[in-house]
C-alpha cells in the first residue's frame, strides 16, 4: 500500500510540474534531484509529556497516559521532492 501512494504522490507531482511548466512557457528537463523522507506525528509526543508528568507526580507513568490513547491518534506522512532542470 505504502508502494502505491508513493508511486500516486510521483505521479501527481509530475502532473503539477508539468501545468506549472506550461503556464509559465518553459519545459521541464531532466531530473536533477529526487529527495523522500517520511515524519511520523500524533500522540506520541503528547503521550511522552503525560508519562513524564506522571512520573514526576508518583504516578504509573505508561498505564496512566494510555488512557484515551487510540491508534487514530498516529499520523505518518512520507514526502517526496522532486527538482527538474527547466528549458
Amino acid at each position: 500500500m505504502q508502494d502505491e501512494l508513493i508511486k500516486l504522490s510521483i505521479e501527481n507531482s509530475k502532473h503539477k510540474a508539468h501545468l506549472i511548466a506550461s503556464s509559465t512557457g518553459v519545459r521541464l528537463g531532466k531530473i536533477l534531484d529526487i529527495g523522500y523522507g517520511n515524519n511520523y506525528y500524533g500522540g506520541m509526543q503528547e503521550l511522552e509529556d503525560k508519562a513524564t508528568s506522571r512520573v514526576m507526580a508518583g504516578g504509573n507513568a505508561i498505564g496512566e497516559a494510555m488512557i484515551g490513547f487510540t491508534p487514530n491518534d498516529l499520523e505518518f506522512i512520507d514526502h517526496v521532492t522532486i527538482t527538474w532542470s527547466i528549458k
